[in-house]
């Protein structure tokens, strides 16, 4: 007996497709929840809806751009955070994300997925959290070639705070550059090991802290993969 390529025996597999912003979705959130896990990508193709408003990446997706201008998302009204990365698997890709004013912060992660090449910063307000925060839940998270800025003269949490710890997979923090302004009613670290129960991979990165408090980053500044910039 012949079989014919219509037979139910024969599954092929998805075809990947690029979920173009804004030419198909207006919002990176709607190309997301359009998307198929694992095999799709979500592609920012240009800047004209900036900022772009704050997005959940819950699915094994990448979120890139192939735009030579600047995509801007920004956390809004109500919104904790820019850019939530809540299912592993999940990547942000050359996108500038920031925090609003006395929101939580930027980027939260809560699993093992990937920031990079990023630029990450606050709106020059203060907010109540850290730009970037790995949770507890995010062990094997990766942040890789990213720039930070904090500006705000208010208070305000660090730069990246580690919650994870490291006994499922390592947290990794690598080749990134922080500029840092520590006001005078303000404490928080540039690069904060809070509450990680084991010390993530730090490697190649640069902080220049400015402001009164500068000082308080000592600690971590004597980390192994972490020194200290010149500010300009």
């Amino acid at each position: 007996m012949s079989l014919s390529l219509s037979s139910p025996l024969f599954v092929s597999e998805a075809a990947a497709v690029d979920r173009l912003v804004p030419s198909q979705h207006l919002t990176i959130q709607a190309a997301i929840d359009s998307a198929e896990a694992g095999v799709d990508r979500v592609v920012v193709v240009n800047a004209s809806q900036n900022p772009y408003a704050a997005f959940t990446l819950n699915k094994n997706v990448p979120v890139l751009t192939t735009s030579s201008q600047e995509i801007i998302v920004q956390a809004g009204g109500s919104d904790a955070w820019a850019v939530r990365i809540t299912e592993a698997g999940g990547s942000v890709d050359g996108l500038t994300i920031r925090s609003r004013s006395n929101g939580t912060g930027a980027v939260e992660m809560t699993c093992d997925s990937d920031l990079t090449n990023c630029k990450v910063q606050d709106n020059g307000n203060a907010f109540t959290g850290d730009l970037v925060t790995i949770t507890s839940a995010g062990a094997g998270a990766k942040v890789s070639d990213c720039t930070f800025r904090i500006t705000s003269t208010g208070n305000h949490g660090a730069a990246i705070a580690v919650y994870a710890s490291t006994s499922g997979a390592r947290t990794e923090i690598l080749d990134n550059t922080l500029a840092h302004y520590v006001g005078s009613g303000c404490s928080a670290a540039a690069i904060d090991l809070r509450g990680a129960t084991s010390a993530p991979l730090l490697q190649g990165n640069v902080v220049t802290v400015t402001g009164a408090n500068q000082l308080n980053v000592a600690g971590i500044l004597s980390a192994v993969g972490v020194e200290r910039g010149t500010p300009g």
